[in-house]
């Protein structure tokens, strides 16, 4: 088997639509799929022969882009010097708020593992030994009007984004197969080419140049001098049950691993759906084990050298089921992090003062709605244990609402109740304090230290943000009128 080794430089941005979850934005993938690349290559082919309507009939067109003789791999960010990035191993995460706190889960115990709060790095990378490059791949927003095909000028009101792949970024991968079928695609199509992929390829986007290295000998890459190895996905793998559906099953995998056994892993799934534009169609959806996705396996598989050449499972020609078995050491608990050269660094200058209103604007919003988790929990227990009448609550939740001026003046309220009112809620607990009690101890409640999630607090950090004392108020007053009016609720469905 020989390779060529392709190399992918964006002239433009590039759009390889992906899943997302807002409806006016078309999201974009981080990488080059093979298939997106047969498709480039298919198109070029027919173009050059000539052989449009009777393409089919072409015996070389049904084996480089139909039959799977040759394998388009993913083309995955490289760096300046073209060394080459892969997704994220499952198995290699970070300590929480830690980022530099890099552990390989396969060489923790699993007791330790419970004691440590892991996320994942959700980024490229390249791992030597014990140490891991990240790289992650620069994408932009693009903003459109939709346009009205009759007149020819945009429509009022009707607008999309665009999310690409900045330009001036290499992606590389390689294409494997049959050495004189190799020989022939390098004449035909290397050492260099123009091309346009992608979405939106006929207006300012997709416009790429694509080197090719000449072909060599395919080469499989030696497994490390341990009995235990790990197998990576280096790409989305699709693999079927004895029924023919996609599976995400471990005994379903284990079958394509002979003479070899999974003693651990850590996965990751995702559907797969793409656009073929000779159909103008989707083609079907599957679930597929995600890039990334890493299993411990007790000694290489007797098949590990088909493997490394075919991919494993199903369209590997197209670029799934690409496998490394020497990515990751399963041996490295932990790992030193160097730094991402395309992460965007913070700003030096000073944040603008508009700026600075919409992060404090949010901060507000944030400390409110945790203010507000707190009452819902807070008021469940007095819900439940004698709550007082509706109209007490009506008249606690009016007085909140319209005359509080400070806490201190609410507490004096309270305390110059009529007894009746005070016997009332006295009575009222949630079996570990009266409603009393809760009322006229109110401060104590320290709103103003809530937790708040870690990106707020940063956010707080950034621009020195303090919780003055008229903020601290209306806390407080928030809180006591959702109290009452939640109490209230409970009474009236009562």
């Amino acid at each position: 088997m020989k390779i060529i080794n392709y190399k992918i430089t964006t002239l433009a941005p590039v759009i390889i639509p992906d899943e997302g979850n807002d409806p006016n934005m078309v999201f974009t993938k981080d990488f080059i799929p093979g298939n997106v690349l047969l498709g480039v290559f298919a198109s070029k082919y027919i173009k050059q022969t000539g052989k449009h309507k009777d393409v089919h009939r072409d015996n070389t067109f049904f084996d480089w882009f139909l039959s799977g003789k040759l394998i388009y791999s993913n083309g995955t960010i490289t760096d300046p010097s073209d060394n080459a990035y892969y997704p994220a191993p499952n198995s290699i995460n970070y300590q929480k708020h830690r980022e530099a706190d890099i552990y390989e889960s396969f060489a923790l115990d699993e007791k330790k593992l419970l004691d440590m709060s892991l996320k994942s790095l959700n980024t490229y990378v390249s791992i030597d030994n014990e140490s891991i490059k990240k790289l992650s791949v620069k994408k932009g927003i693009d903003f459109h009007h939709e346009r009205d095909p009759e007149t020819g000028t945009t429509k009022p009101g009707m607008i999309y984004n665009y999310q690409s792949i900045e330009k001036k970024q290499a992606f590389a991968g390689k294409i494997s197969g049959e050495p004189e079928d190799i020989d022939q695609f390098y004449e035909m199509f290397g050492p260099n080419m123009k091309a346009y992929i992608g979405r939106s390829k006929n207006s300012q986007y997709g416009k790429v140049n694509i080197e090719f290295e000449k072909p060599a000998a395919f080469q499989v890459e030696k497994g490390r001098p341990s009995e235990e190895v790990v197998l990576t996905f280096l790409s989305d793998a699709i693999i079927y049950n004895d029924n023919c559906f996609p599976s995400l099953n471990i005994l379903d995998l284990q079958k394509f691993l002979p003479g070899s056994e999974i003693q651990d892993s850590y996965i990751k799934s995702q559907r797969n759906e793409q656009f073929v534009s000779i159909w103008k169609l989707k083609n079907q959806s599957e679930r597929c084990f995600k890039a990334g996705s890493c299993f411990k396996l007790s000694q290489l598989p007797e098949n590990a050298g088909e493997i490394l050449q075919h991919g494993l499972g199903e369209r590997t020609h197209e670029g799934f089921g690409q496998v490394s078995f020497t990515f990751q050491n399963p041996y490295a608990e932990s790992y030193e992090i160097l730094p991402d050269q395309n992460r965007i660094s913070q700003p030096v200058a000073e944040i603008p003062p508009v700026l600075k209103t919409i992060m404090r604007d949010t901060i507000h919003e944030h400390i409110t709605n945790r203010v507000l988790e707190k009452v819902i929990d807070d008021v469940k227990g007095f819900r439940e244990n004698r709550p007082i009448s509706k109209s007490l609550c009506g008249k606690l939740e009016l007085f909140c609402s319209n005359e509080m001026k400070s806490i201190s003046g609410f507490i004096g309220y309270i305390k110059d109740l009529k007894n009746i009112s005070r016997t009332n809620m006295s009575k009222c607990h949630n079996k570990q304090t009266t409603l009393l009690d809760h009322m006229e101890h109110i401060q104590s409640l320290s709103l103003e230290q809530l937790r708040l999630p870690a990106k707020t607090e940063e956010l707080k950090e950034l621009i020195s943000f303090k919780i003055d004392e008229e903020l601290k108020q209306k806390l407080y007053k928030i809180y006591l009128v959702k109290f009452f009016n939640l109490l209230r609720k409970r009474r009236d469905t009562k």
